[in-house]
């Protein structure tokens, strides 16, 4: 090898990688902020919040008969997680009788995707609650009133969760479990409901 060769070699081999590790540098990764990407904080209201609510809905009695529904309560979420305590009562009205039940509900939640805007979760947990049915007179009169644990699961998909006013749909199945004591109204089928509720 010349010696013209050889200082070619030592000029353009340095001026090559240099032009590669330039190149590298212009070619890096764009930070989030540059992407235009927020990232979530800790805080984030999809992530780590309180929702208090209200619901409205329809289903059957657990009886079979049909009904509609009324619910408030409140939800605290952390990441996966949730916690979510309500206060339920679902009614039904015929021409023989007036059927009612009022239940007290805590329930586990567990969301697949915390983070999303629009998420599906999954409860499970437990509940007291209250039955009362009254026989009108042209039916024979009398009244049953039952107190009672159940066992309760939801399924439910949470809407809009950055803003302010968030929508959910939900459908609840609770089985009455221990009967503590009762007149005449026992009956063991579970209370199915579907709801749409606002959250705040």
């Amino acid at each position: 090898m010349s010696i013209l060769n050889y200082r070619a070699y030592l000029i353009f081999v340095p001026l090559f990688l240099l032009s590669i590790t330039s190149t590298q540098a212009e070619e890096r990764l764009l930070t989030p902020k540059e992407e235009g990407i927020t990232l979530k904080e800790p805080n984030d209201p999809c992530i780590d919040s309180w929702l208090f609510y209200i619901k409205f809905g329809g289903g059957t009695m657990p009886e079979g008969a049909p009904s509609v529904s009324l619910g408030i309560g409140g939800r605290y979420r952390f990441g996966h997680h949730g916690l979510d305590v309500s206060l339920n009562g679902q009614a039904f009205y015929a021409i023989i009788a007036f059927d009612g039940s009022l239940i007290t509900k805590a329930q586990y939640l567990y969301y697949p995707y915390p983070n999303s805007r629009s998420a599906m979760y999954f409860g499970a947990g437990g509940g007291y609650g209250c039955g009362l049915r009254e026989w009108f007179v042209h039916a024979g009169g009398g009244l049953g009133i039952s107190h009672f644990l159940t066992a309760d699961c939801m399924i439910g998909w949470e809407f809009r969760r950055d803003k302010r006013i968030k929508p959910f749909l939900q459908l609840e199945l609770s089985q009455p479990a221990v009967y503590f004591k009762g007149k005449n109204y026992r009956p063991w089928s579970p209370a199915v409901v579907f709801s749409a509720g606002l959250g705040w």
